[in-house]
């Protein structure tokens, strides 16, 4: 079986891969749904190391976590678990 998945490159920008998920699955073995894709994360990241797998830290962004929005001063404490459903929003302003 093989999935989908980005992968960041060096710079800013990120190519889209094909992989096992048995390549992954030793590194990071713990299954959630991201904005409605499966991924495996460690175990015991929260949403702050999700987010700096993403390299998405610093940006103006919402995460929810099973319906819940997780407040940013707890993204750091908010551990995932097996199952759990992640989306992650960015903030757009303007008028």
């Amino acid at each position: 079986m093989v999935r989908r998945g980005w992968i960041r490159r060096p710079g800013p920008d990120y190519d889209r891969v094909e992989f096992s998920p048995s390549d992954f699955v030793a590194q990071f073995p713990v299954e959630i749904v991201l904005n409605g894709e499966p991924c495996h994360v460690p175990a015991g990241a929260s949403a702050a190391h999700v987010l700096e797998l993403l390299v998405l830290g610093g940006r103006r962004i919402a995460v929810e976590v099973n319906g819940e929005i997780v407040p940013r001063g707890r993204y750091v404490e908010h551990e995932l678990k097996p199952g759990d459903r992640v989306e992650i929003v960015h903030a757009v302003g303007g008028g």
